[in-house]
């Protein structure tokens, strides 16, 4: 039976304490079934026998996230977004579930313990505020993003580097045939400015590398960079550098980028100051496509 890695998340409440949050999944006769897995040594993963808490799941979570030390949520193929508290006897209790999404949870994004955005290959964006939820509570959304006509790939709160910005209501989300949209919760009607890619294929990931600079990665493989005050042209284009296409982007201080690609080779992209993406290899090499990618909080010259 076939085991695959669905998704990966740091916990960055205590950057003296390390904790990962890991989402597999096994083929078991016809059935992908799901697990979420806590380690305190990025190392140890994902070795069910070495985590420090784990709880099986109906269905696989394509997506994983921390709202605070001990809170982690996940977001499956069903379009259910479950949270779960971290115990201190190593178990994960559901607290509670998110259920608006007609299809299965493409990405989660957490700004501060309160506001979680969740992008749907239903075609929606959502925002949740999860600060005060518990099992007796019917959570429903803050809002819906619905200008994508297509499957949303990824969604993303506003960030200054490795970080959100504090309260930020500034989000861009990416989907099946390309369309990048940068759009304000307070008006989740429509978007503020959209960045059509279509010439690319869809817009698998997006990931800001500043709070006016967003990193866009596209379907055939091209790394583009835009301003969000000017989406006329792109600040930087790399062509074609993710074999098989790029599925998963991380940044770091404004000007490193990280590229997960579908071929399974792992990319680091450095802004230069001639304005160029300088490509290079990371070190790592999978069998199959990278759906996520980092630097390690407690090693930032790790890759992971």
């Amino acid at each position: 039976h076939g085991t695959m890695i669905e998704a990966l998340a740091f916990s960055t409440a205590d950057a003296a304490k390390e904790a990962v949050a890991v989402s597999r999944s096994a083929l078991t006769s016809n059935t992908w079934n799901g697990e979420l897995l806590l380690f305190t040594d990025v190392g140890a993963a994902p070795s069910r026998g070495k985590s420090v808490a784990r709880v099986e799941t109906r269905t696989a979570s394509a997506a994983v996230g921390w709202v605070g030390p001990r809170t982690v949520i996940s977001g499956d193929d069903e379009g259910v977004v479950s949270v779960w508290e971290w115990r201190g006897d190593g178990t994960l209790e559901r607290v509670a579930g998110l259920i608006e999404h007609d299809d299965m949870v493409s990405s989660l994004d957490c700004n501060g313990a309160e506001s979680v955005l969740s992008s749907s290959h239903d075609g929606s964006v959502k925002i949740w505020d999860v600060s005060a939820l518990t099992p007796d509570t019917t959570p429903k959304s803050g809002g819906t993003f619905g200008a994508h006509a297509t499957a949303v790939h990824t969604a993303r709160f506003q960030r200054e580097g490795d970080r959100t910005v504090p309260n930020t209501r500034m989000a861009a989300s990416g989907d099946m045939s390309g369309r990048v949209c940068l759009w304000d919760a307070r008006k989740m009607y429509s978007a503020a400015a959209a960045i059509p890619l279509n010439a690319h294929g869809a817009a698998a990931a997006v990931e800001w590398l500043t709070s006016k600079t967003v990193a866009v990665g596209s379907a055939d493989g091209t790394l583009h960079m835009y301003d969000i005050r000017r989406l006329d042209a792109p600040l930087v284009a790399a062509e074609q550098i993710g074999a098989g296409g790029i599925r998963s982007l991380a940044s770091r201080g404004g000007t490193d980028v990280l590229v997960g690609t579908d071929g399974g080779v792992v990319l680091q992209c450095a802004l230069s100051e001639s304005g160029k993406f300088e490509v290079g290899n990371a070190g790592a090499v999978h069998t199959d496509s990278v759906r996520v990618v980092g630097w390690r909080p407690s090693e930032p010259a790790t890759v992971v």
